[in-house]
């Protein structure tokens, strides 16, 4: 049985450079869906175990092109993404900031992205 659980979708993440690509926005709604909202003791919030293969078949895009998404994710600092040990090819996709997603913060763990909505609330204030 699938958790079920809600989160809201920030629209700073139009703002991410990845956005524009169609395999990086497909992944990282799929992972941002799919990962865990409650810790276990093998998973953290956020966390979901998966192999980029299996990610791209449950997403329906190449091998390749679910390789370079999640390489593109972590690069700009969306994601982190490690190997399991014991588990071969399966990676750890930790969302960096899934909690404050799930709990009402719209706030991605962006630094440019929080220094210019920051930046407008304090001007907007003045």
């Amino acid at each position: 049985m699938r958790a079920i659980g809600y989160i809201k979708l920030p629209r700073a993440i139009k703002a991410q450079r990845w956005y524009a690509k169609p395999s990086c926005r497909l992944v990282a709604l799929h992972l941002l869906l799919e990962c865990s909202y409650r810790a276990s003791e093998s998973v953290e919030v956020g966390t979901l175990l998966t192999s980029v293969r299996s990610l791209a078949t449950e997403i329906g895009i190449s091998y390749q092109e679910c390789r370079t998404a999640i390489d593109t994710l972590e690069a700009s600092g969306f994601l982190e993404v490690s190997s399991v040990p014991g588990k071969g090819v399966a990676l750890r996709v930790k969302w960096q900031d899934y909690t404050s997603l799930r709990d009402d913060n719209i706030m991605l763990n962006n630094a440019r992205t929080n220094a210019r909505t920051n930046a407008r609330t304090t001007s907007a204030t003045s």
